[in-house]
């Protein structure tokens, strides 16, 4: 059974628990992170989701949710590490955007590898993963190759995106 902390719409801790699968209070919201891993050609890194999950066969970024006790920065490592095997440190990753997506509260952010490190894909999460261009991103995007919710998210934050790829991680579009 996963716990999360409960926090209200600007992040405050409201000091009570939220069960995985359970249905939150009105203005209770966990939070979750996604990450988008670059590596030093400029491609991003995909994974493909295990086909018992929900969204099964399709790509995605690392994501997940934050559990009890951790702080967003610690979730985006932890989970980058279980999903990926990729290491790195809190100081390399770059919030780009952060919103509220019904009962979630959103941090997504970017981080550079230096080479393509050796991927461990996570047993019941993924299934394969891929380097892609941007442009091989985007078009998969535009295919419906990745869950409906995450292209969403992608669209809205898309200036935020192109921006900071560009200004902290030197990646042209």
């Amino acid at each position: 059974m996963e716990r999360f902390d409960a926090f209200d719409e600007h992040g405050k801790a409201l000091g009570f628990d939220l069960i995985r699968g359970h249905e939150h209070p009105d203005g209770a919201y966990h939070k979750v992170v996604q990450i988008y891993t670059f590596n030093s050609e400029g491609q991003v890194l995909i994974t493909l989701r295990d086909p018992r999950k929900t969204f099964g066969g399709l790509w995605e970024v690392t994501a997940g949710s934050v559990i009890k006790g951790e702080t967003e920065n610690e979730g985006a490592l932890r989970e980058l590490k279980e999903e990926t095997g990729i290491e790195v440190q809190a100081s390399e990753l770059i919030l780009f955007n952060h919103h509220i997506e019904q009962d979630t509260l959103w941090y997504t952010y970017m981080v550079k590898v230096s080479s393509n490190p050796k991927i461990t894909l996570q047993v019941y999460e993924t299934v394969d993963y891929r380097w892609v261009s941007l442009d091989e991103f985007n078009h998969l995007m535009l295919n419906n190759a990745f869950p409906a919710p995450m292209k969403e998210r992608h669209t809205k934050a898309l200036e935020k995106f192109k921006t900071h790829l560009f200004e902290k991680l030197g990646i042209m579009l």
